[in-house]
């Protein structure tokens, strides 16, 4: 067995080559996928961020810490954060910029 695991180990090389047979499966492909996803996302999140949209700008961020399992599982879990993320990036897109927000705290009230 520790034979085994030291020929796997030596193997990490090929990964993310022609080679990497494992690489080629569906749930590899959705993995390499959203990477690309999240980063665009997080490009989005760091053009449009104020003081006002910080703390959703952080839990956008974080969302893909929910997708978690294998097969099945992690894809429902993909399903539902993505319903979430599309939700909070209108939110995110929405938020007034911060002399806005300003304005509507010192507003004086009717």
């Amino acid at each position: 067995m520790m034979f085994g695991l030291r020929v796997l180990s030596k193997l990490k090389i090929l990964r993310g080559t022609p080679l990497d047979f494992f690489g080629l499966q569906d749930q590899r492909r959705m993995e390499r996928t959203l990477i690309g996803e999240y980063e665009s996302v997080l490009r989005d999140l760091m053009g449009g961020l104020t003081p006002a949209n910080y703390d959703l700008a952080v839990q956008i961020a974080m969302l893909p810490q929910k997708m978690r399992g294998y097969g099945h599982v992690k894809q429902k879990a993909v399903r539902e954060v993505k319903k979430m993320q599309e939700q909070m990036l209108a939110d995110f897109r929405e938020t007034p910029d911060m002399a806005k927000a300003l304005e509507r705290q010192t507003a004086p009230v009717a």
